[in-house]
């Protein structure tokens, strides 16, 4: 009766792993062309085979797996971060550029000059 039990516990953890599956790659069509989704899998791993032992083998799902790179996203993160730092400067040194501009009469060298004649 153990061997029945076992081998419907093999069936029940590998229609899991199945339907896990079937789930992740059901999500992977739904968001195909979504900007910036990363395909994902389930792992699976297969189980013991031991006759004697009452362990029937078979698979069962593991973790769920996505094919995103983590160096990659944390380097894209580190450069969108520079980026915005290189903006902001940029919008800063703007104003700067305009009170010393000394292609115009109305900038700091032309009005020191007038300050000292």
């Amino acid at each position: 009766m153990s061997n029945l039990f076992s081998s419907l516990r093999a069936t029940a953890t590998a229609l899991d792993a199945l339907q896990r599956s079937a789930a992740a790659s059901e999500n992977n069509v739904t968001n195909a062309s979504t900007p910036g989704y990363a395909r994902q899998r389930i792992q699976l791993k297969s189980l013991e085979f031991n006759s004697a032992g009452g362990l029937t083998g078979g698979v069962s799902a593991g973790g769920l797996i996505s094919s995103r790179d983590q160096y990659v996203e944390e380097s894209v993160r580190q450069q969108s971060s520079k980026l915005g730092q290189a903006q902001e400067t940029s919008i800063q040194l703007t104003g700067v550029d305009s009170a010393f501009n000394l292609n115009d009469s109305t900038g700091i060298a032309p009005n020191l000059d007038k300050l000292f004649t």
